[in-house]
């Protein structure tokens, strides 16, 4: 049984600085989970936290016991002895474009994960790294997304040797239980092997998706046409359903408003300083006269609000 909450909240814009409870309006006052100590936490360094049963893959370099799945764990991600490790998960095949071979992780439950280090198999004069890699995810047993960063680029740039250990924050995180890596590379049929680690925390807020009419994009606010608002997009561009939320303000996902970023000031004022990216926004004119909007959120069971 799912449990629906609504949210009705006034929207309004105003150009006048704002303090909330005290803070500076420029202050961040919660940062994501690439930035965030608390939000940072190995999540599949020892086999109590992931058994080496929920490593999978599309296939193993000759069946070797060496290459299996879960010898892609990277415990140590600044410790140099992981640097020189023989083992990897290594793919029966080359890689290139097609994204065929990919590594799978499936968590206990939802988390949020921030940051992924990767390393390739530095043994000797082996020279088998990932270039780069697509992600896939999937939360519980629905349709499984494709991962884009902010930028909507969803090729992530990797290692360019076997043993440096190279770090990419998410941004946007992802919240997934399962989450697959496709190796790739963009240039030659490449022999890859791939270790990897996940940073980030459990996923306690308990939201499983939500609905919102889509926000205001470039100057569009009340056509004021303010200097640099061109600059800001506060349409929820990362959500997980974003093309078909277009269409429908009903389609529901995850997006900007569980990136666990809130931010006190007023972002349309304070264009350089502030992470507009990171927001969704509509006009005090949004739909015609409306001068409210309607968030849907759906959680996993019952919840308390009080005030």
């Amino acid at each position: 049984m799912t449990f629906l909450f609504w949210i009705y909240s006034s929207i309004w814009l105003t150009a006048s600085p704002i303090v909330v409870g005290g803070e500076s309006p420029l202050e961040v006052v919660r940062h994501g989970p690439g930035s965030d100590m608390r939000c940072m936490s190995p999540l599949m360094d020892t086999e109590d936290k992931l058994p080496d049963a929920a490593f999978t893959a599309s296939s193993v370099y000759r069946n070797t016991e060496g290459f299996q799945p879960h010898h892609a764990r990277l415990v140590h991600v600044y410790d140099g002895k992981e640097h020189v490790s023989g083992h990897a998960w290594c793919p029966s095949n080359t890689v290139q474009t097609e994204m065929k071979e990919w590594i799978q992780v499936e968590f206990p439950t939802l988390v949020i994960i921030g940051i992924i280090f990767t390393a390739g198999r530095g043994d000797g004069n082996v020279r088998e790294y990932t270039p780069s890699y697509v992600i896939h995810y999937q939360r519980e047993d629905e349709e499984w997304f494709e991962y884009k960063k902010s930028d909507s680029d969803r090729v992530i740039d990797a290692n360019s040797d076997p043993r440096t250990i190279i770090r990419n924050t998410l941004d946007p995180a992802i919240v997934a239980r399962r989450l697959r890596i496709y190796p790739y590379s963009a240039r030659v049929q490449q022999q890859i092997c791939l270790r990897f680690a996940l940073y980030g925390c459990e996923f306690k807020d308990g939201i499983v998706e939500y609905s919102l009419p889509e926000g205001v994009r470039g100057g569009g606010f009340g056509g004021s046409g303010r200097p640099g608002l061109e600059e800001f997009d506060f349409r929820d561009t990362v959500n997980d359903r974003f093309s078909a939320m277009q269409s429908s303000p009903t389609v529901e996902g995850l997006g900007k408003l569980v990136d666990n970023i809130a931010y006190l000031g007023n972002v349309t004022r304070d264009v350089e300083a502030s992470p507009g990216s990171h927001f969704v926004g509509w006009d005090s004119g949004f739909n015609g006269r409306r001068t409210s909007v309607q968030l849907r959120f759906k959680f996993d069971g019952v919840r308390n609000f009080s005030i």
